[in-house]
């Protein structure tokens, strides 16, 4: 199996959503943990994804 690394893209304002939120889009909580969280979840504990 190939092994590859993740980058979560996590820049910018969030200026069209922070006008409806207090925080930025990456930070508001999704069923209880913050969508960063979320993302950075699906890819751990995984033997094909390595950081070099």
């Amino acid at each position: 199996m190939s092994k590859f690394a993740v980058i979560l893209p996590a820049a910018g304002r969030s200026s069209r959503f922070a006008a409806q939120q207090s925080k930025k889009k990456v930070f508001v909580e999704l069923k209880g943990r913050p969508v960063w969280v979320r993302s950075a979840e699906a890819f751990c504990n995984r033997d094909d994804v390595v950081q070099t």
